[in-house]
């Protein structure tokens, strides 16, 4: 008797969920290597908790927390668009939980977005500083 095992979904939208995996896991290394080069301090790497997740905590004169998109050229959306009012509001009780959870109430902080078009075996960075919340 075979047994057929399905993953939760096989597809999201248009691109299989393998593949956009694939393409987040590259992006989020991408970011990485963009914001070691430019002087940050990589705390804490996919942090999550009940309320989300955080791609990146970082640290460079102040505690910075970082959401990565990566797009394939195919979809011809831009990355920043991604950036939803309902995914601001998951990251700011995400960041609220971990600023909480590591006694860091009273600190320095803000929240950057980076947004990365891959087109072949290019990619296209976009660092937006201190996106704002509502």
């Amino acid at each position: 008797m075979r047994h057929l095992f399905f993953t939760r979904s096989i597809y999201c939208g248009r691109v299989s969920c393998p593949v956009k995996k694939k393409i987040g896991v590259e992006g989020e290394k991408i970011a990485e290597k963009y914001l070691l080069s430019r002087g940050y301090k990589i705390l804490k790497r996919n942090w999550f908790c009940y309320a989300g997740e955080l791609d990146f905590v970082a640290f460079k004169n102040k505690l910075i927390f970082v959401e990565v998109k990566t797009l394939s050229r195919s979809t011809g959306d831009d990355p920043s668009a991604m950036l939803t009012r309902r995914k601001k509001l998951k990251w700011y009780h995400t960041s609220n939980y971990f600023l909480l959870r590591h006694h860091l109430l009273g600190a320095d902080w803000r929240y950057d977005f980076v947004g990365i078009i891959k087109n072949g075996e290019k990619f296209l960075l976009r660092h937006y500083k201190n996106i704002s919340i509502p």
